[in-house]
């Protein structure tokens, strides 16, 4: 049960022999998905307990004392955002020159029923 919603435009200008193009996107991620492993996105969190004691990654979606699956019934959500601006600048007949910039930001992630949290620098 995912959802993935994505909206994005790009405009170009030409001026001259510049081809600018200019963009966005915004990709907003809702997994309801509550089975072990699981489609894409998949979200893996490392314990140091697992780590310590060097179990494998089936060990680790169990519960430590029972070693029945726990429940994994959390409601991921996460965002990106992100921008750009490319130049395609014709310089001579023989040589063009590509120059271009990007920004992206990744939310933390997040869960509807706020049962995990985030660490924070």
């Amino acid at each position: 049960n995912e959802k993935q919603f994505d909206f994005r435009n790009t405009l170009t200008k030409v001026w001259g022999n510049h081809i600018l193009k200019f963009g966005g996107e915004y990709r907003r991620y809702l997994n309801n998905n509550g089975e072990i492993g699981g489609a894409r996105p998949l979200f893996s969190f490392h314990r140091l307990w697992n780590f310590a004691n060097g179990t494998p990654i089936f060990e680790e979606i169990t519960t430590d004392l029972s070693g029945k699956p726990a429940a994994n019934n959390t409601k991921f959500r996460t965002s990106e955002l992100a921008f750009f601006v490319q130049d395609d600048w014709k310089f001579r007949p023989n040589l063009t020159l590509n120059l271009g910039l990007r920004w992206s930001y990744y939310s933390p992630i997040t869960s509807s029923d706020g049962v995990i949290g985030n660490f924070t620098a």
